[in-house]
């Protein structure tokens, strides 16, 4: 009895040993796993929020009301003395000043639209990826009735559609273009009345020809004494209309090189921001213009966790829109590594990695996250020359297995 106990026990433990290997066997070439690379990625960590604009501005004046045509172009640099305006009277003039402004606008998108001499046929490839970008960008944003964006970006679909006709030789340039143009704006500036003044500058500084009646409330003088409670008291405050409905404010002049940008943000955002430092300002009103602005204070709010940054800037970017208030978005970091997304972490052995397939071999590799960024990590590049264990975390290109079960080390994959 005891030797048939024996056999029977040792015919079970058999069975269970064989039906084990099976299962592991059956597992390991039945199931499908899917992947990514590894790939190297710059990302931007990012603040969004209003952008106020503070500067020193001189209104300009006419002494007689009249269409004025212009001798600079907005963000102009002009000596103290230098003719701004002639302003000519008559009962057509406003009519002819918007044709020219028109023509103007024109010529400007013209000009940016040429490209360099030795541009290729296959530059059209990224063009046309630019193009289409914008494109579907601009759709979205009139679905989400956002018609002010694509108003905007209008202009820079035209100047990337002509920049297409000169690299695939559709057209050679638009010189012949350019000359009709001018030659239509003579015509309109030849058929107006007589000038009936001219108006000199008072100082040197930056022309701009509107005037948005924030001038006095939005000025630098105020950034140094400037409160949480001024800053949204300052919000607040309507435009002066005997600024804004004037017939005889024809511009300003930005006095100083200098501008700020304030934004509000609440206290737990802005964690790591330092006086002093440089940081990157993003623009998407300005056609995602970046500037370089230094973080000139930090307000707090006596009474809340709200907290104003205010950033400065001492250069004046050419082309550059100082609409009052604009969007802005400030990069807090830059993080360089591999993306990998959440949902492929594991924690084995109390380290944290990611699966991945080395040909059809599961294989586990650490990962060390820098941020987590849009449901994904971003990681540690691989050190080869610097980390003696470097083949044991992700590297680039490495398969990170991101759907898969009964995943583990050394599973054979069918």
């Amino acid at each position: 009895m005891k030797n048939a106990l024996k056999y029977i026990v040792s015919a079970v433990v058999s069975l269970l040993i064989i039906a084990y290997i099976i299962y592991h066997v059956v597992n390991s070439f039945g199931t499908s796993v899917e992947t990514q690379p590894a790939q190297l990625v710059s990302v931007r960590e990012t603040l969004s929020g209003d952008g106020y604009i503070f500067r020193d501005e001189t209104l300009l004046y006419s002494n007689s009301a009249g269409g004025a045509s212009y001798a600079f172009n907005n963000g102009k640099l002009v000596f103290s003395g230098a003719k701004i305006a002639d302003i000519y009277s008559g009962s057509n003039v406003e009519e002819i000043k918007s044709q020219i402004a028109k023509i103007d606008k024109q010529i400007s998108i013209i000009q940016n639209s040429s490209v360099s001499g030795n541009a290729l046929l296959t530059d059209s490839k990224s063009m046309d990826m630019s193009i289409s970008s914008l494109y579907y960008t601009m759709i979205g944003k009139m679905i989400k009735n956002e018609p002010d964006y694509v108003i905007r970006r209008s202009d820079d679909l035209l100047i990337l559609l002509n920049k297409r006709q000169i690299v695939l030789k559709a057209v050679a340039d638009f010189s012949s273009r350019i000359s009709e143009l001018q030659s239509q704006k003579a015509t309109l500036t030849a058929s107006l009345n007589s000038i009936s003044e001219t108006v000199w500058s008072p100082s040197s500084g930056y022309f701009y020809n509107e005037a948005d009646g924030y001038e006095n409330i939005f000025s630098s003088s105020k950034i140094d004494s400037l409160t949480y409670k001024d800053f949204e008291n300052l919000t607040k405050t309507q435009p002066d209309p005997q600024i804004i409905n004037s017939q005889n404010v024809i511009g300003k002049l930005m006095n100083k090189h200098t501008w700020y940008v304030a934004m509000s943000f609440k206290t737990n955002q802005i964690a790591g921001f330092n006086v002093g430092d440089t940081y990157t300002l993003v623009f998407p009103y300005n056609s995602e213009a970046e500037l370089s602005m230094k973080l000139y204070q930090i307000v707090q709010d006596t009474e809340s966790d709200n907290v104003l940054l205010i950033f400065q800037s001492g250069s004046v970017p050419e082309n550059f829109n100082f609409l009052r208030m604009q969007s802005v978005d400030v990069v807090k970091n830059t993080y360089k590594g591999y993306r990998v997304p959440i949902s492929a972490v594991r924690i084995v052995n109390g380290k944290k990695g990611v699966y991945i397939l080395n040909g059809n071999v599961v294989e586990f590799k650490l990962i060390d996250s820098l941020v987590e960024i849009g449901g994904n990590l971003i990681v540690s590049e691989q050190d080869k020359l610097n980390d003696e264990n470097y083949q044991t975390k992700l590297g680039f290109y490495d398969q990170i297995i991101t759907k898969g079960k009964n995943l583990y080390e050394h599973k054979v994959i069918g």
